[in-house]
C-alpha cells in the first residue's frame, strides 16, 4: 500500500545562495517531518528514503539541517542535483495519464527552483533545473499579497533573467506538457472547485493556456486573505501561488504550449519508481495533505 501525501513549508524563504534557511522555514519543516513520523507509525516501514533539492543545494545551513534530520529522526537526507531531480521528475510525469504522446516535455515548479525536461518516452533529450521556484519568485518581487499589472510585468522580465528562452531552445515547440508540483496540483484543484484537496481527482487535469493566464491574473488581484479563502484546500499556499501561476503561464507561452496536463506523480514518485519499480502497480491510499 502507497500512501500519497505533502505539505508545503515554504523552506526558501529567505534562503538566497549563500544565505541562511531562516527558523521559521526549520519549524515548518519539523512540524511537518513530526507529521510524517506520525504516519509512518501506522505502518510496517521497512526502508526509508529522503531527497532533499534546490535550498538544500544552496542554503548555507542547508547540510547543518540536514544533519539535524539525522540526529533527530534517524532518516538520511539525500541532497541531490538539479538534473536528477529533473530525470526523477519526468520519469514519474505520464505514469496515470492516458493518452500521451511520445514526445512530451514535463515542468515541476518548485519552491526554489524549476526544472524543465523533454524528452521521447523514456529517453530525455533535455533535462535542466533552473534556480527560480513559486517561493523565490514571489520573495523577490513581492507577490504574496495583492499585485498590480506593473508588478506582474516586472514579475516576469525577472523570470526571464533566470528562465532565458534560449536556455531551452532545443525543447520542442508546441507540444505536449505535462506540469508536476505544488503549483498545477493547486490549480487543478481550483478549476474542479474542490474544497479537500484529493491527488486522485488532479491527475490528468488539463489547464488550457487562456484558462491559466485568466486564472494567476484573477488571484493576483485578491488579498492573501482573499486568496486563502479560495483555497480553502491548500490556504498555506496563498502567498505563492500566482508567483507559481506566473511561472507555468511563462513556460507555456515561452513553449507555445495550448495546455498543459496537470500530474500528481513529480519527484517523490519518480523516486519512489528509481528505488521501488515493483510498487508501480500497488495499491494508493490518499491520506490527503498533511
Amino acid at each position: 500500500m502507497l500512501v500519497d501525501t505533502k505539505q508545503s513549508t515554504k523552506l526558501s524563504y529567505g534562503a538566497a545562495v549563500g544565505n541562511a534557511i531562516t527558523q521559521a522555514g526549520i519549524k515548518r519543516q519539523f512540524a511537518a517531518l513530526d507529521r510524517i513520523q506520525d504516519i509512518l507509525a501506522n505502518y510496517h516501514v521497512a526502508q526509508i528514503v529522503m531527497c532533499a533539492t534546490q535550498v538544500f543545494r544552496v542554503a548555507g545551513n542547508g547540510p547543518e539541517l540536514a544533519a539535524e534530520i539525522v540526529r533527530r529522526y534517524g532518516w538520511k537526507v539525500e541532497i541531490i542535483d538539479g538534473r536528477q531531480e529533473a530525470e526523477l521528475s519526468y520519469r514519474a510525469a505520464a505514469t496515470g495519464l492516458t493518452e500521451v504522446p511520445q514526445e512530451r516535455v514535463v515542468f515541476d515548479v518548485g519552491g526554489g527552483s524549476t526544472e524543465i525536461v523533454s524528452g521521447r518516452e523514456d529517453r530525455i533529450n533535455f533535462a535542466d533545473s533552473f534556480p527560480i521556484g513559486a517561493v523565490k519568485l514571489a520573495e523577490a518581487c513581492a507577490l504574496t499579497d495583492r499585485v498590480n499589472a506593473d508588478k506582474m510585468k516586472a514579475a516576469m522580465s525577472h523570470l526571464g533573467t533566470f528562465l532565458p528562452a534560449d536556455s531551452f531552445a532545443t525543447v520542442p515547440r508546441g507540444g505536449y506538457a505535462i506540469a508536476v508540483g505544488g503549483t498545477a496540483a493547486t490549480l487543478a484543484a481550483l478549476k474542479l472547485g474542490r474544497q479537500v484537496f484529493d491527488p486522485a481527482l488532479i491527475h490528468g487535469v488539463i489547464l488550457s493556456r487562456e484558462w491559466l493566464e485568466k486564472t494567476t491574473t484573477d488571484l493576483s488581484g485578491m488579498t492573501v486573505l482573499e486568496r486563502r479563502e479560495r483555497l480553502i484546500f491548500d490556504p498555506d499556499r496563498a502567498e505563492i501561488i500566482v508567483a507559481g501561476g506566473l511561472i507555468l503561464n511563462y513556460l507555456v507561452e515561452m513553449l507555445q504550449c495550448t495546455s498543459v496536463t496537470v500530474s500528481n506523480r513529480g519527484l517523490r514518485w519518480g523516486v519512489l519508481l528509481d528505488r521501488y519499480s515493483e510498487l508501480a502497480a500497488s495499491m494508493i491510499k490518499h491520506e490527503g495533505s498533511v
